[in-house]
């Protein structure tokens, strides 16, 4: 009866944003190959496996990924949307570039923000920047205190495809971190977005969870993809996913 209940439940209580970015319109930053390939996986791996309505799932591609359409995307899809119930399943899932651009407020002991680079980043007129560490904490502590703590985070910006990862072949697999972006970005870069969140601790640490009080609050899972092979991520990837959908379908059946 209960495994009953679970096969009605889990698919329309689970909301995934993916995002994959093979191509960048900034010559500057180099175009990927495989990060499409993998938000496609993804997707189809929740429509079959878990079952999940294919509505439940809005996935940004290439030119669909722009810095607007994420950001825009995160709050109208997820944060705002009214068909998300609380303690829902939630999942962002970005394959793409990583890097870092310039920290204005002074507290980054390096001077650097840790980055996503949405596919219009560094063009001008207006000018376009990363998506920082701090404005997706920030996004990830209104979900939570919105939405509730079932969330999962999978960055997936690294080295993937091959064993070698030093080198680099024709059409192989290509390292995902852009340059850094030297400009200094406008001081009130997101400020819409960052009302209220913490100035330091809000943002992305090494490890296993996104940081910032408010986050580590809700105990939110972050999986963080670097310098793994592409069969190393895919049971990463599916380890957390199967294992988060369990736990929340034991929480809430």
């Amino acid at each position: 009866m209960q495994t009953e209940q679970r096969k009605v439940t889990s698919g329309p209580s689970f909301w995934a944003l993916l995002v994959g970015i093979d191509e960048y319109q900034a010559e500057s930053v180099q175009d990927l190959n495989g990060c499409v390939n993998d938000v496609e996986a993804m997707r189809i791996f929740l429509l079959n496996q878990l079952g999940i309505p294919e509505n439940h799932i809005r996935m940004l591609t290439n030119q669909q990924a722009t810095r607007a359409a994420i950001l825009h995307s995160f709050e109208a899809f997820l944060i705002d949307n009214p068909a998300v119930a609380f303690n829902n399943q939630m999942l962002f899932h970005y394959s793409g570039h990583g890097s870092q651009m310039k920290d204005t407020t002074g507290v980054e002991p390096d001077g650097h923000n840790e980055t996503i680079v949405p596919h219009d980043s560094r063009t001008h007129h207006p000018d376009v920047y990363d998506i920082p560490d701090k404005t997706l904490g920030a996004l990830l502590a209104r979900l939570a205190e919105r939405k509730g703590s079932h969330i999962t985070v999978i960055l997936d910006s690294c080295h993937s495809g091959s064993g070698t990862r030093r080198i680099e072949l024709p059409g192989g697999a290509r390292v995902r971190l852009a340059p850094a972006d030297d400009r200094v970005p406008p001081a009130d870069l997101d400020a819409d977005l960052l009302v209220g969140a913490s100035t330091r601790r809000v943002g992305i640490q090494s490890g296993q969870r996104l940081g910032s009080q408010e986050i580590r609050s809700h105990s939110i899972d972050t999986l963080q993809l670097h310098h793994l092979r592409c069969d190393e991520i895919r049971w990463s990837v599916r380890y957390l996913i199967i294992a988060s959908w369990m736990i929340c379908n034991e929480k809430h059946p």
